[in-house]
């Protein structure tokens, strides 16, 4: 199919450009002599009827052309992504953390001050929307469920039932602290 329709996208130049070629390969091996004249071979498309070629081109192009059925398109709800832990998850999350997930919220410990009482500042990160919000916390205080029990001077120890958690501000301190 491709070499039917080359006369017509190509045209002659390709005729020139091989017997360009040849000659040049002729010359170059040696082939050709000055005693015997060049014989070049017939390039061209003379012998190609272009009325034939240009009408199957264009059956071509009208079967390319025909209209497909529409095709039947069956849309599927996009699961919303999942920002929480599963309940197993979140429990799991125990010893130094440098940062708490619970429900939609991740927690990081950003400060620790001692003004009379020790209290601790955390960034609070909605993890649906990005927006966070500064709180703040003391011992005996409550932060998503868990009991704030103690506020060190890097770390902040939460609780909830069976499980501990102690959030600090680096985790190159974490390292240290083990």
């Amino acid at each position: 199919m491709a070499v039917k329709t080359a006369p017509l996208l190509i045209g002659s130049g390709l005729g020139f450009t091989l017997a360009l070629c040849w000659v040049t390969v002729q010359l170059l091996t040696g082939s050709a002599s000055d005693a015997s004249p060049l014989k070049v071979p017939d390039f061209s498309y003379k012998n190609v009827e272009k009325k034939v070629l240009s009408t199957e081109v264009f059956q071509l192009y009208a079967e390319y052309k025909k209209e497909l059925p529409p095709a039947s398109v069956v849309s599927q709800p996009t699961p919303e992504p999942n920002y929480s832990l599963s309940a197993e998850q979140e429990s799991a999350q125990q010893g130094l953390l440098d940062q708490l997930r619970s429900g939609e919220f991740s927690y990081q410990l950003t400060g620790i001050f001692s003004e009379g009482q020790a209290f601790a500042v955390l960034r609070q990160t909605n993890l649906r929307t990005g927006e966070t919000v500064t709180k703040r916390v003391q011992p005996g205080g409550e932060l998503d469920g868990y009991q704030v029990t103690q506020v060190g001077h890097r770390t902040l120890t939460l609780e909830r039932g069976q499980q501990k958690v102690e959030l600090v501000m680096f985790k190159a301190i974490q390292k240290e602290m083990r």
